[in-house]
Parts: C-alpha cells; sequence; structure tokens
C-alpha cells in the first residue's frame, strides 16, 4: 500500500476553538457595522484592534464578505455620480 505515514496518521477532528472563536469574531464585526454602518473592512479591523482582538485585515474582509453584513463598497454616500464625455 503507497500512503504516506502522515496521511494514515492524519486526524479529521474539527477544531472547535477555531470555530467558536471564528464565530465570535463574526458577531463582534456585525455589531460594529450595525453600529457604524459607513464602516469598511479597515476601520472595522481597526475597531476590532481596539478591542483587543488579534485579527488580520484580510480575515476581517474574509468575514464580512461571507457575512450577512455585507459593506457598501463605496461608502456612506454611495456610488458618485458619473459623468458622460461622449455621445
Amino acid at each position: 500500500m503507497r500512503l504516506a505515514r502522515s496521511t494514515f496518521y492524519a486526524k479529521n477532528e474539527v477544531d472547535l476553538q477555531g470555530l467558536k472563536e471564528e464565530a465570535d469574531l463574526r458577531d463582534r464585526i456585525e455589531r460594529i457595522v450595525l453600529a457604524y454602518p459607513g464602516y469598511g473592512y479597515r476601520r472595522v479591523t481597526h475597531q476590532l484592534r481596539r478591542e483587543s482582538f488579534r485579527v488580520n485585515h484580510k480575515r476581517v474582509l474574509r468575514v464580512m464578505g461571507t457575512a450577512t453584513c455585507s459593506v457598501d463598497t463605496h461608502g456612506v454616500g454611495g456610488r458618485p455620480p458619473t459623468v458622460t464625455t461622449t455621445f
């Protein structure tokens, strides 16, 4: 049988602590976005760091993209008006 030893002994256990941390982070991000609807992922990241969360901006962006608290990419005012220059 040609099977790597590491594959044979690999554990398929679910990381429950990691899932709990991810859920806590998602809940906290949703509370921040509801309190400050104009905040993007950068401001949310800084707010989390002020609240003693050790979190990376890429992780915040991923969680915000997958969670129900989708962020408006154009801020509070919405998309800026476009000017048509050709006919």
